[in-house]
């Protein structure tokens, strides 16, 4: 996967688009940011612009500290998960030492150069990014789908945004734009 300048660049709407059928799916800012070939940074940025919801995140695998053996670990299995022309499997990577891809991304720049060397050393199968990106998260058994939050079209910009059901069909931005349609207290 080619990586381009990271310069600033403003989001289009596709790449919005993306990045919302992207957000749950793939589950990894790190993947997400590879397949929109952006920094992780302005996915995050952008991911909270949009109003997505923080990623259920398995706090065993992300966020506890790594000890030194651990670290050890994670370098043998850096060394040990590459492609033959050498690149680093992350995700086999990850399933390894049992953590999540951002972690082993984020502990793995420790020991590069720069975040932009650590990406051009990794390597994720296209179709793997593709097909985990197709996947759409199961509903829990019996839920009531006009509950479920989802991407919709905003009924007042027609843009996609992230709503928490069926009773949130307007965006974010048009809420803020004029506040006095919505406030229904004073009415």
């Amino acid at each position: 996967m080619p990586v381009t300048e990271t310069a600033r660049r403003d989001w289009s709407e596709s790449e919005k688009r993306r990045l919302i059928h992207y957000w749950d799916s793939l589950g990894s800012i790190f993947l997400i940011a590879l397949l929109l070939d952006r920094p992780e940074g302005s996915v995050q940025t952008e991911a909270s612009r949009l109003n997505l919801p923080r990623r259920a995140e398995d706090k065993g695998r992300h966020r506890k500290k790594w000890t030194p053996e651990e670290h050890e670990e994670l370098r043998a299995a850096a060394r040990e998960c590459r492609t033959t022309d050498g690149r680093i499997l992350i995700m086999d990577v990850a399933d390894r030492v049992g953590r999540s891809v951002d972690a082993v991304a984020s502990r793995l720049s420790e020991d590069f150069e720069n975040r932009r060397s650590l990406r051009e050393s990794i390597y994720v199968p296209e179709a793997v990014l593709e097909r985990m990106a197709a996947a759409k998260p199961a509903p829990a058994p019996g839920a009531d789908p006009r509950r479920l939050s989802k991407v919709r079209n905003c009924m007042t910009c027609e843009k996609l945004f992230f709503s928490e059901g069926a009773h949130n069909r307007i965006c974010p931005r048009c809420k803020e734009g004029d506040e006095s349609d919505w406030d229904f207290v004073n009415a």
